[in-house]
Order: structure tokens, then sequence, then C-alpha cells
């Protein structure tokens, strides 16, 4: 039996309709609605984890749309979670912005990205422009937004200002989902410019997930998770849930029953814990390299004076402090071991024409 493994498919939508397989990630919405009083969540993961395919699914399943997508979802575990769960089902505007891609060689190149995604983003939803839903200011911002020439502000308040109009739209507040947020820091970190990216992203972020009256749930992945100094400095309100956090540790990536089930419906069964039996002896090693990274390292002993070890035991010494280095002599003039006719006269002794050799083993 042969199954229909999906490669480099990361739209949850086109997946589901070419009837690729498809591991139940589905529960990740649940525990999102679990948590009534978490508004923002970082899930930091490596690549290849279906951070985008994930946020892919949460777009189909909470985005307004006048097409119903519940075929989608109607043999994944959400849709059998029960009634409360599927009172979310496309029922809020969502805001899905993805910085995959953003390079950040160079400041132009980098300012040149973000316009373009959030013009994008804005073009998305370029239907607020009819009708009264936006003030005549509000509508002249949108439209320099659209054009490219809206001045910086207009761009670091993006999200709060885009989630405003739609919540005064549509009379429901905003998902915000952000791909791959991470991506332009590193690249501006490397080359240079990381504190004029930080500081747009810092802004950025923080306008709109931090204090959003018009903020339902926001999520954001990547693969790093930058430290709350930099980024983060104004926003308290993110809950991180990293690789080794127990919340949400099934959600992304594949769980051992998981690659038992897929190896299963393959055609290729294998007993239970013999999974990693099919990986190469470097993916095996892994899992002892990183119980070992995660050991304390041992903590080097101190010398204190006269070679005695700071925390030893009494009495214990270095060995290279009990033990001397055996040095050579200085010859001293009328030394017999002088040569005869040495350069300098009688007084004048070189070292290392002494013979024998101070401090030589003897034969």
């Amino acid at each position: 039996m042969s199954i229909q493994v999906p490669i480099g498919i990361d739209n949850f939508r086109r997946l589901r309709e070419l009837g690729l397989e498809y591991v139940d990630k589905s529960h990740l919405i649940q525990e999102l609605l679990d948590r009534p009083g978490t508004e923002v969540v970082l899930f930091p993961r490596p690549w290849r984890f279906g951070k985008t395919l994930n946020l892919s699914m949460l777009r189909c399943f909470f985005e307004r749309s006048p097409e119903d997508l519940s075929p989608l979802f109607r043999d994944l575990r959400i849709w059998q979670a029960g009634e409360p769960y599927r009172a979310h089902f496309q029922r809020y505007p969502v805001l899905h912005l993805t910085f995959k891609g953003l390079k950040a060689d160079g400041l132009d190149v980098f300012w040149e990205g973000i316009h373009d995604r959030i013009a994008r983003l804005f073009d998305e939803h370029r239907d607020l422009l009819d009708g009264s839903t936006l003030s005549e200011r509000e509508a002249r911002r949108y439209r320099a937004v659209l054009d490219g020439t809206a001045g910086r502000v207009a761009y670091e308040t993006a999200l709060l200002d885009l989630s405003s109009y739609l919540h005064r739209r549509h009379g429901e507040r905003v998902v915000i989902l952000i791909d791959e947020y991470d991506e332009p820091l590193h690249a501006a970190y490397v080359h240079g410019h990381a504190a004029q990216v930080i500081g747009f992203f810092r802004a950025f972020l923080t306008e709109g997930l931090k204090g959003n009256p018009h903020l339902f749930k926001a999520v954001l992945t990547g693969v790093l998770r930058v430290a709350r100094e930099s980024i983060f400095s104004g926003l308290n309100n993110v809950a991180v849930y990293s690789l080794l956090a127990p919340e949400f540790d099934t959600c992304f990536g594949f769980t051992e029953p998981e690659v038992e089930a897929l190896l299963a419906r393959s055609g290729q069964p294998r007993g239970p814990g013999r999974v990693h039996d099919d990986l190469p002896a470097v993916a095996r090693r892994a899992p002892r390299a990183a119980e070992r990274r995660a050991r304390p390292a041992p903590r080097r002993a101190a010398r204190g004076r006269r070679g005695a070890l700071r925390g030893a035991a009494p009495g214990v010494r270095d060995r290279r402090a009990v033990v001397p280095r055996r040095r050579a002599a200085r010859p001293r003039a009328g030394d017999p071991g002088l040569r005869a006719g040495a350069p300098g006269g009688a007084g004048a002794g070189v070292p290392g024409a002494l013979e024998p050799r101070v401090g030589a083993r003897a034969a």
C-alpha cells in the first residue's frame, strides 16, 4: 500500500483538497482556544517542523469567508472536539503575514521588502476603502501604504491600524498570524544593521500585539527565540512555548506513534520503539549528544596558593606544584663542566654548551 506524501506543500487547503497524506495537527486550535487568558503566543521551532503549514491551517479555520471550508476539517480532531470549538470556525478577520525570504542583506533591501509585505497585506483587505468604514484621513493613510508613499510611522502601526479597521467593519476581533518573524532579524545581525531592524520590529510588534483591544489571538513562529531585552522589551504579554515546553509539544513535528502509523499505512510496519532503526547513525546519536550537552559541565578546580586546590580535600595539591620542573642550573665561572675555549673567555659560559647537561637523564 502506498500513500501520497506531499513534498514541499505548506498550504493546508491545497494539501487537503488534493487528498494528500496529512498528520492531524488540528488540536493546535483546541489548545489555543483552551487558553482564553493568553492572547499572544510564540512557537520557536527548527526548520521542517510544519510551522508554515500549521499557520495555514489556523487561517483556514478562523478566517471569515463566504466559502464553506468545513470539508477540510470534518475528519480532524478539532471538528470532533465539539460545538464550543466549532463556534470559532470562519468567524474572525485574519491578518496573515510572512517574512520568509526577507533576508535584509542591506537596509535599502529591508525597507523595500517591509513596504512590499505590508502593502500586500493591506491589498488583501482593499474592500475596506468601499463604504463608510474608514474616515477620510484613514482612507488617505490606507492608500499611502498601498502606494508605498507612507511614512515610517504608518508601517510601524500597520497591524494596529488594520486590525482596528477590520474590527470596526466585521464586529469581531482579529486573529494575527506571523510566520518566520525572525528571518530578517537574523540576516540583519549577520550584515551589521541589527539595531535598525530590531528598532522597527520592536515598534511594529508592540503596537500590534501589546494592549491591542482589537486582537483575539496572535500566533508567531520562527526558528530563534530573540531575547526579551531586544525585540520583545516592550512585550510582556507573549507566551513563549519552546521545543522543550510540555504545552503544545505534539502540535509541531511528528511523534513516534505518528511515524509508526505512517509506516504502517505505507506498508512498512515497525515494532514499537523500532522507528529509529531506519534512521542514519548521526540521527540516532543526536539524542545522546543532546543529553550530554544537558549535563552540567564539571567545574575546573581553581588553584590557590602553593599549589593547593580550592574546594579539594585537605592535603590535595596540584601535581604540577608538587613535582617541580627540573631546570638547567646557570653556569658559573670556573665550573668544570664548561668546555675549554668557549666563546667569551674562561669566565663566560654558554648554557647550551654544558657537558654533561645539567638535569639530563642518566644514560
